[in-house]
């Protein structure tokens, strides 16, 4: 049996590296053949790989996209107050000795956090190195999402840890692509600096629309978790068909089967766009973030019609459990997805989005990141009609540390 599972993760991994530019095989190579321990990847969106030894994520559906945990879950730290229970990290180093630990979207998590984490690993492996000496190695960008907290807690490149990394950038764009690639990054690339010259500026403009005027499948983009329920309730209720609603089987307190990603309550018509919260056929396209319709239903399988080529295909409720606990939570692994917050799809690549500016992006890189969830400019559309310079919030402390670290690559 074992001898089965190693066979499986080899292939597995022949698969992914093969799928992995020169430019990230180099970094791999690099990496797996140093003694050093502490490395950070950096790249702006679109530019990275995901797979992992023990993937950990600071959101649910960051983690899911990767097969891995959420920070706060896998380190035992509650969320309130971040005091650790090193139960579930010990249990793990025990039965996992020379486990690598692969940490994405760290544009999320705090200095606070990330001194943390390494304390932790330092007694949990009895060294006191930064993180244990164990082979750790961040992923992400700067320029995206901050910390919830940072205005207290800090951002991560404030840490000194942060300096005992060594550190690599990638350049391609693995999402981005066609013949408008250029133009697009070029775009992005100045949002993400907080910088709207004309070209920036006519670049939306032309892509302003009214809802009804933009593609059905195009998943709504918003800031607040409230303009996203108000949104999917009121366009699920006008949606033709019967509504069919599918609560999860649960064994567990909320606060905890949150962590699932799964959705307590589903609801959903034949015809209703939805979002895939479960990798089911990576070689295929099956992948978490990937754009559906509502096909059909019947008795305990939903079929879904994927939206870049219209493959269908069922799906059955699946289980997930919670580390260390009898907590698991049973359901669909979708959601509906007319709209989304920007937060949820951070770490995801989408087909194609609607960014609402009806509301001011008052978090540093919300704008950045809703735009570069798409593979091509053709799209992305936006609701509104404001003055998009004057409803972007940003970070000097961010700008300051992009222009360092774009620096060092030039």
């Amino acid at each position: 049996m074992l001898e089965d599972q190693r066979t499986t993760a080899q292939q597995h991994f022949q698969y992914l590296y093969a799928q992995c530019s020169d430019e990230q095989k180099n970094v791999f190579e690099t990496i797996m053949n140093t003694p050093f321990k502490l490395f950070r990847v950096l790249g702006s969106a679109g530019t990275g790989f995901r797979d992992h030894d023990c993937y950990t994520c600071p959101t649910g559906i960051a983690a899911y996209t990767v097969g891995g945990q959420t920070i706060h879950r896998f380190f035992g730290l509650a969320n309130t107050n971040q005091v650790s229970n090193c139960v579930r990290l010990t249990d793990f180093f025990k039965r996992h000795p020379k486990m690598a630990l692969l940490i994405d979207e760290f544009s999320m998590i705090s200095a606070q956090l990330l001194q943390t984490m390494s304390t932790q690993l330092s007694i949990v492996t009895d060294c006191n190195r930064p993180f244990g000496n164990l082979l750790t190695i961040f992923f992400g960008d700067i320029g995206q999402l901050p910390p919830i907290d940072h205005a207290t807690a800090g951002h991560c490149f404030m840490s000194p840890l942060w300096n005992a990394f060594c550190y690599f950038y990638l350049k391609k764009q693995q999402r981005q692509s066609g013949v408008d690639q250029q133009m697009f990054t070029n775009v992005l690339a100045q949002i993400r600096m907080n910088n709207y010259p004309h070209y920036v500026r006519d670049f939306i403009n032309e892509r302003k629309r009214l809802d009804e005027d933009i593609p059905f499948h195009a998943l709504r983009l918003f800031t607040t978790r409230n303009k996203v329920d108000q949104y999917n309730k009121h366009k699920i209720r006008l949606a033709s068909g019967r509504l069919f609603t599918f609560p999860s089987t649960d064994v567990g307190s909320e606060p905890a089967l949150k962590d699932t990603a799964l959705p307590s309550v589903l609801h959903v018509k034949i015809g209703a766009p939805v979002l895939l919260l479960d990798n089911l056929d990576v070689s295929n396209g099956w992948t978490n973030g990937t754009q559906c319709i509502i096909e059909d239903v019947d008795d305990d399988i939903i079929y879904i019609k994927r939206v870049t080529d219209s493959v269908i295909r069922g799906i059955k409720p699946i289980t997930r459990e919670v580390y260390k606990t009898n907590y698991y939570r049973k359901q669909y692994p979708i959601v509906l997805a007319f709209a989304s917050t920007i937060h949820k799809v951070q770490s995801l690549t989408v087909e194609a989005v609607a960014v609402s500016l009806l509301e001011p992006f008052l978090s540093h890189g919300e704008l950045y990141v809703a735009c570069s969830r798409v593979k091509s400019a053709d799209n992305l559309f936006f609701l509104g009609t404001h003055q998009i310079n004057l409803q972007v919030g940003f970070d000097t402390a961010v700008l300051d540390a992009l222009d360092d670290s774009d620096d060092l690559f030039k």
